[in-house]
């Protein structure tokens, strides 16, 4: 229907639910939904069956039944329940760096998901970002003007051969912060944020061929990056960090360009 991620959900949710019985319950006292409203409360994490008609079809029930229950509460009440769950299915997946096959299903998927599972989606990757800047500060100092200097430095003299061990120990404490900032999964969450958002912000224009192209597109630039995270070590070289950090860099900036252009 949706694609893996969502159908295997789906079908969990499907298999192992249990309709609730009248029978012993007073009269007038809700007793939860039927299999047919859960169907439909799980057909709403879906941005194809927003409307009325198409999910009237997948439910096979008439559009004046299916209208009724948009406006129950208990119902709108089991859509937001859904919704924070499979939210948090998409979020596990996301969040797992080792899993890249489902991490692709996922944005696959995306622009299928209703706009409310979007939203929470970025929203929840900008708050682990977030977490993460918190816990590793920025370094404001550049390192492409220390390194320069370097070059330019002579080590003839005590005091210059100090000066020069002075500058490579500062060099290397910014390479080791960056090498944690790269390592912690900021610029990945950061990058992959990206992707998502410009993949939400084209969903909502309806295009859904222009949006599995440009994701189709982004797959080689991304897979790189990804494999580069993977390699990055403690003795890995300033410039070799710089070129990462770079990398993540240009695919951001890309994503937003391309928005920025065709929309």
């Amino acid at each position: 229907m949706i694609g893996t991620i969502y159908n295997n959900w789906n079908e969990s949710k499907l298999d192992t639910y249990t309709e609730p019985i009248r029978k012993g319950t007073k009269k007038g006292d809700s007793i939860g939904l039927s299999s047919q409203k859960h169907k439909y409360a799980l057909l709403m994490l879906c941005s194809e069956y927003q409307s009325t008609r198409e999910a009237s079809k997948v439910i096979e029930r008439p559009v004046s039944l299916i209208s009724k229950w948009k406006t129950e509460k208990h119902v709108q009440k089991e859509i937001d329940k859904l919704s924070n769950e499979f939210v948090e299915h998409v979020m596990g997946i996301l969040t797992d760096k080792n899993n890249e096959y489902k991490t692709w299903a996922v944005m696959y998927e995306f622009p299928h998901y209703s706009a409310s599972v979007r939203e929470q989606v970025i929203e929840k990757l900008g708050s682990k970002i977030d977490e993460i800047e918190r816990d590793n500060p920025p370094v404001e100092e550049p390192i492409e003007d220390l390194v320069r200097d370097l070059k330019k430095m002579k080590e003839e003299t005590p005091q210059e051969k100090a000066a020069i061990r002075e500058l490579e120990g500062k060099i290397a404490k910014i390479t080791e912060s960056r090498i944690q900032k790269i390592e912690s999964g900021s610029i990945y969450f950061g990058v992959l944020r990206n992707v998502l958002a410009t993949s939400h912000a084209l969903s909502l224009s309806g295009n859904i061929k222009v949006i599995k192209a440009f994701v189709e597109r982004e797959k080689n630039r991304f897979v790189n990056i990804t494999v580069n995270l993977r390699e990055v070590t403690p003795c890995v070289s300033s410039m070799e960090c710089e070129v990462l950090k770079s990398a993540y860099e240009e695919a951001a900036i890309f994503l937003t360009s391309y928005l920025i252009t065709h929309y």
